[in-house]
């Protein structure tokens, strides 16, 4: 994973799900709290286990979440992630290990931002980190049904 600089960070957030209810200033601002990554085929961005250090926004290419089972130590896919999908907030939101990997499956082009840098948003602008987090927990709440609806077998 290495870093890209000299990018117009707001344009390419802008470009994403995440900020389509936000003027171009709050993207503008919002930028300010991201980098901006690529990453090759077969590179891995975390590992389970790992300390949670970073979430990112996928912009180009895919990753594969994977899960490795405790008892056969199979390892198994579980997610597949897509440009404007998010990876790694769970860990990050919850300051817990990771409980999987993320895999580059297509050579990727990300914004990764970190608990810290969060933390930072929300004493510097609150109202508008009060809306990403609103974004990020709507975002949660939409995986956690997919997963009771998969898990129930409907």
């Amino acid at each position: 994973m290495k870093p890209i600089i000299d990018q117009d960070l707001a344009s390419l957030l802008d470009q994403t799900l995440w900020t389509k209810d936000m003027p171009w200033s709050e993207v503008q601002i919002l930028s300010r709290y991201f980098r901006l990554y690529h990453a090759g085929q077969d590179e891995w961005l975390f590992r389970e286990g790992d300390p949670p250090e970073f979430m990112g926004l996928l912009l180009k290419g895919r990753l594969e979440i994977l899960k490795t089972c405790a008892q056969s130590h199979d390892i198994k896919r579980i997610a597949e992630v897509r440009p404007q999908q998010s990876f790694g907030e769970m860990a990050m939101i919850d300051n817990q290990v990771r409980s999987a990997s993320a895999r580059v499956t297509q050579p990727a082009i990300f914004l990764l931002t970190s608990q810290k840098q969060l933390f930072a948003l929300a004493e510097q602008h609150p109202k508008l980190a009060f809306k990403f987090l609103w974004q990020l927990t709507h975002l949660i709440s939409q995986r956690l049904r997919s997963a009771s609806l998969q898990l129930t077998g409907l």
